[in-house]
């Protein structure tokens, strides 16, 4: 796989070991972050991890964090949908968005609502710590855990294979199912 560029809104402990095990399996890739903790974008920049760093969430980063090949919806669901609409322009048709939540009903109504289907693969990663925030990240978090992967139908088959294959090569379980279909089986 080349070398793939990364954004991630939101830098917390999912979003951090995602980061985290990207910038191991390629070292050479571009990370571009947006965080409102200042304090730990500084950290993700200082370890290596992020390339780019981006306090403010605005026109003007939103543009930049889209130029990326995979954009990760990481900060707390309450604010996907705000974050979603201020990125929204700026999307270009082969980036892949995708998210962490273990919800995905909702995520899912809001990208039809925007009419973002052909790029969005949603995700979750079926891992986590007692421990929160960046500075508990870390790369092995999602060795042999199933990541699940939630496509929507419009989705073209090589973004979602794509997906998989990178979240493979991470060390996780790829699983994909229907966001009904994780809904109900992560309630249960």
């Amino acid at each position: 796989m080349n070398q793939p560029s990364f954004s991630f809104l939101g830098l917390g402990l999912i979003g951090g070991s995602i980061a985290k095990a990207l910038k191991a399996a390629y070292p050479k890739c571009h990370i571009r972050a947006y965080d409102s903790r200042e304090e730990t974008l500084g950290l993700a920049q200082s370890e290596g991890i992020a390339d780019e760093i981006f306090p403010i969430l605005d026109e003007s980063s939103g543009s930049k964090l889209c130029r990326s090949d995979y954009l990760f919806l990481c900060a707390p669901v309450s604010h996907n949908n705000e974050n979603l609409l201020l990125i929204r322009p700026f999307l270009h048709p082969n980036l892949v968005l995708t998210d962490v939540g273990s919800v995905k009903t909702g995520i899912h109504e809001q990208i039809r609502r925007l009419g973002l289907e052909a790029n969005f693969i949603g995700g979750h990663p079926m891992a986590g710590s007692e421990r929160i925030g960046y500075q508990n990240s870390k790369a092995s978090l999602l060795e042999n855990a199933y990541y699940i992967l939630t496509p929507t139908r419009e989705v073209p088959r090589e973004k979602v294979d794509a997906y998989r294959e990178l979240v493979s090569s991470l060390g996780a379980i790829p699983l994909i199912l229907s966001f009904r279909e994780h809904d109900y089986v992560t309630a249960a």
